[in-house]
């Protein structure tokens, strides 16, 4: 089984990589760099002596920006005939790899929480950023009341609400409109 690599990004003038090492990989020292799309290295790598298992955190030098086609590869000297070579691409995720990693923020202009209409432009934005969300059909629905929860948390959950918490009752009544 081979080491597995995730590029996590630009810190600072470096790029982070997390290398995590099974249990079963007796590891004498790893090799970490950029290589472009043409197989050539984009700068010197970076030789993290290490013996066992684990996770690690790596910083590497690169350009300030990233060519299309770029890999991390990560070569593992191992007990054995030869290095493990395992490479990871840094193009962009796209899709519900990049919304759940926040790839695709959307900048915030203000810090004042006012709700708003969105126009025309934010909604085909949001589209764009987000396809699986029909712009229009996302509606807030008020919170459910206290009763409501509580025979959720019966019905649902099999929890015995009158073991529950008074602290926790009170507040659930406390909240409701």
């Amino acid at each position: 089984m081979a080491q597995r690599l995730t590029f996590l990004g630009r810190v600072s003038n470096r790029w982070r990589v997390r290398i995590e090492i099974p249990e079963d990989l007796c590891v004498q020292g790893l090799t970490v760099g950029l290589w472009g799309e043409d197989g050539r290295p984009l700068a010197p790598s970076v030789v993290v002596p290490h013996v066992g298992a684990g996770v690690i955190e790596a910083e590497i030098g690169g350009p300030a920006s990233l060519p299309a086609g770029t890999q991390v590869r990560c070569i593992a000297d191992v007990v054995g005939p030869e290095p493990i070579t395992v490479a990871v691409g840094t193009d962009r995720r796209r899709g519900l790899h990049a919304f759940l990693h926040a790839d695709l923020r959307l900048p915030v202009s203000s810090n004042e929480l006012v709700p708003v209409t969105l126009g025309r432009q934010d909604k085909e934005r949001l589209a764009r950023a987000y396809p699986w969300v029909a712009p229009g059909r996302v509606a807030v629905a008020d919170p459910p009341a206290a009763d409501d929860v509580l025979s959720m948390l019966r019905d649902d959950f099999g929890v015995d609400v009158d073991d529950m918490d008074e602290d926790l009752l009170a507040a659930l009544k406390d909240r409701d409109p």
